[in-house]
């Protein structure tokens, strides 16, 4: 492996896995039923998964609960 590509991933693992940990702390936290199966979500891919997870448990989750 090159040099480069080791120093990207030495960066990316830590954010991935505190990402996924965050996500599946929150989502335990506020009761989600598949809370695990968002923590493996958030450790796909840096940020997007992070933003997608708080769009739907912020808004539209958030948005059914209060009807």
């Amino acid at each position: 492996m090159n040099k480069p590509l080791l120093i990207a991933l030495a960066i990316a693992i830590p954010f991935a896995l505190a990402q996924g940990f965050w996500i599946y702390t929150d989502a335990k936290k506020r009761g989600e039923k598949y809370y695990w199966l968002w923590g493996f979500f958030g450790l796909l891919n840096i940020p997007s998964n992070l933003i997608i997870y708080l769009i739907v448990t912020r808004i539209i989750i958030d948005k059914y609960k209060k009807k």
